[in-house]
């Protein structure tokens, strides 16, 4: 989902990044190397930054990945919530909140203020 999301809003001439905090020596799967191997793997055309103290995630208050944060073009956060109503069955979604706000931002109309918060995995705090 993430790539597809992440593929979308550069179509709409968004910049996007991810951010990994979950580096962590107890959970192995979310290193800087399989990182790596993930970035190959899908062909992920935007930067997957490594948060290796948490300072990034502490900053803007994550709670889960994926935690989702859209700005517009003058820096203000507009949307931050999740992705959309189904975080484990893909084919269940019935509201999509994070393309919707991308849309209105790029049509220039207001972002939904009504946003539910993000869903997912709780960071590995250290």
């Amino acid at each position: 989902r993430m790539l597809r999301l992440g593929l979308y809003a550069q179509g709409m001439r968004m910049g996007v990044v991810a951010i990994n905090p979950n580096i962590n020596p107890d959970f192995p799967d979310d290193s800087p190397e399989k990182m790596r191997e993930a970035v190959e793997r899908m062909g992920i055309p935007f930067p997957y930054l490594v948060d290796e103290d948490q300072t990034v995630a502490k900053a803007f208050k994550a709670q889960c990945t994926p935690d989702i944060y859209l700005f517009n073009k003058d820096g203000d956060l507009v949307y931050h919530g999740r992705i959309d109503d189904n975080w484990k069955d893909e084919e269940a979604v019935t509201k999509e909140e994070l393309k919707e706000a991308m849309n209105n931002l790029a049509a220039g109309l207001p972002v939904d203020k009504k946003q539910f918060p993000s869903m997912g995995c709780s960071i590995k705090w250290r």
